[in-house]
């Protein structure tokens, strides 16, 4: 279990008892309660970065060689690549105009399990390209620079609250205008994709019917992954099979996941996110308590990407 996933599971308490600034986060909870939503809590987005790209020099002569140069760092909380996620960060050049320059080794270098970026390390990676001898105009190929990317697999877990209350509870307190509404506590853990799940009933959910059976017995929940990185994940999807549901009751979280998987294959990005999809048979939990508090774990596995650029020209000696 992964450092995050053991800090959701410790606060979430804490949040249900009252709002807090949570160390490292980036939203502050406050102690009144929240009427335009979820109270969100939300870690890290990108994991690895680009924190510097240089050409050295940035123009050379027919037949000189510049170097390439990128400074990776891992700013997450964990070494990476993870260990229960599998596969290998990447690192290639590319787009770097092979009819004006020559590479001289790998395009692309590998991180292994075995080898780690830790938190807070910045690595080193470089290449050299050799201007071809021929060029006889000032070149800048292509426009926009040379290119690098980074590919890293990773994992983002989210944990989000739903309240329940027993229905005569629920309508003593209307009666004495006590009642009042809840939302639920997300907690979205280190990674640029998170995934969301969503409370799309007021809450807190009544439970039982009272003597007139009339609540319903099912509520509706919501799923969504959104991209808070800089970059974009692989082919701009996620299967369904790289999505695992858990919940403290099995009863939502298994359910839940089955109307996923029986309505879409795959879950495609557009403009940074996903569509929401809704699943309306989730059964409502019974408990011998006037209130209480389920919670739905959501892990999402994706291999995400980004690129940086840097200009390097070509320029005849006269």
């Amino acid at each position: 279990m992964g450092n995050h996933i053991k800090i959701i599971l410790c606060i979430i308490p804490l949040l249900l008892i009252s709002g807090c600034t949570v160390p490292g986060t980036e939203i502050e909870i406050p102690f009144l309660p929240n009427i335009f939503g979820p109270k969100v809590v939300s870690y890290e987005n990108d994991i690895l970065v680009i924190k510097d790209m240089e050409a050295l020099p940035n123009e050379v002569a027919p037949g000189q060689q510049a170097k390439i140069v990128v400074y990776v760092e891992n700013v997450g909380s964990e070494p990476m690549p993870l260990d229960d996620v599998g596969g290998d960060i990447e690192i290639e050049l590319y787009d770097y105009c092979p009819g004006l320059f020559e590479l001289n080794g790998p395009a692309a270098y590998k991180i292994t399990s075995q080898e780690k970026i830790l938190p807070g390390e910045t690595k080193m990676f470089s290449w050299f390209l050799r201007a071809k001898e021929d060029v006889k105009l000032r070149t800048t190929c292509p426009p926009d620079g040379v290119k690098v990317r980074v590919k890293y697999p990773y994992k983002t877990t989210s944990l989000t609250t739903i309240s329940f209350i027993d229905y005569t509870e629920m309508q003593r307190r209307i009666e004495e205008g006590k009642f009042q509404t809840k939302e639920s506590y997300i907690v979205l853990g280190e990674g640029p994709v998170k995934p969301y799940v969503t409370v799309e009933d007021r809450q807190p959910i009544p439970v039982g019917g009272g003597e007139s059976g009339s609540q319903s017995e099912t509520t509706v929940l919501g799923f969504q992954l959104k991209n808070r990185g800089s970059g974009f994940v692989t082919d701009s999807k996620v299967p369904v099979e790289k999505i695992t549901i858990r919940s403290s009751n099995p009863d939502i979280g298994g359910p839940l996941f089955d109307c996923i998987r029986n309505k879409v294959k795959e879950f495609r990005f557009i403009h940074k996110e996903t569509s929401k999809l809704l699943c309306g048979d989730i059964q409502i939990p019974s408990k011998d308590e006037i209130e209480f508090t389920e919670h739905v774990e959501v892990s999402v596995e994706y291999e995400y990407e980004f690129r940086k650029s840097v200009v390097l020209g070509v320029r005849p000696k006269i």
